[in-house]
Formats: C-alpha cells, structure tokens, sequence
C-alpha cells in the first residue's frame, strides 16, 4: 500500500525539484503532493490521509502541530528554534538523496512505515535491502537472506 508524501513549503522550485527526485526512485511506494501554503495543506489532508510530512520550518510550530500527519519532518536551514517533540529536523541544504535517505531510516523504525515496494512472481518475492552506511556488509547479508 502507498504512503502519502507531502512536501510542504513557501519555496516552490526547490520542493518540485526534490518532490521530482523522490518520485523518480521506483523503489519507493510513495504517493507525493507539493504545497506552497498551510492552506493547500489542509485541503491535501481533508482529501486524503497525510502519511508523511515534510514542512518547511517558516511555518511556525503551532501551525505544523495542526497537522495530521503520522510523521512529521522540518525542513531547517539551521537549528529549528520551535521543533516539536514529535517533529524530526532535516536540513534543507543537503543533497536530496541525504533528505530521502534519513526520511526512509526513520520510517522504517516506524511500525508500519515501510515506503518499499514489495515485488512478488509466482512463487518469488523480492525483497530490498537498504541501510544508509555504505560497505557494512548488505550484499553478503542479502545473499545469505537468499540462500
């Protein structure tokens, strides 16, 4: 089943740009919608459950808390002066494949959370491994889960 992404911030270019990134990895289950305003949200989250959350952090915290989103991740340039017990803190300025990433390690601690694609042929299921450390052993890991 799909999650729902939404990407939530006053800076156009650079959420179509990273929304356009994230949806190019076929290997994510993700449903995305971009917004530029807290009102564009709330009408994405009246039409359709918000799984994740990605919110820029000019929206002030009594805003974001309004949100019903399972996750909820802030996009900062910095350290966010106003984040929430419940929230997560991105920083803005790194590459997209590090925001995607550290959304994806904290989903999957999340029960319920996987944003994978599970593949399955006839008897055959495919079945990813990913971690964000690179050279710790996923491939002879993935190998023996094979074998």
């Amino acid at each position: 089943m799909s999650k729902r992404l939404i990407i939530c911030s006053r800076q156009k270019e650079y959420i179509l740009r990273l929304a356009e990134w994230i949806d190019n990895r076929k290997e994510l289950c993700l449903s995305l919608g971009t917004c530029t305003s807290y009102h564009k949200l709330q009408l994405l989250e009246e039409n359709q459950k918000v799984d994740i959350l990605l919110i820029d952090e000019a929206f002030p915290y009594e805003i974001r808390r309004k949100s019903c989103a399972e996750v909820r991740f802030v996009l900062t340039q910095g350290v966010c002066p106003d984040l929430g017990e419940e929230e997560q803190q991105v920083y803005q300025f790194q590459s997209a494949a590090e925001i995607t990433g550290f959304i994806l390690e904290k989903c999957a601690d999340s029960e319920g959370m996987s944003v994978f694609k599970r593949y399955k042929k006839e008897n055959y299921e495919i079945i990813g491994i990913y971690y964000p450390i690179h050279r710790i052993g996923k491939s002879e890991f993935a190998a023996a889960l094979g074998r």
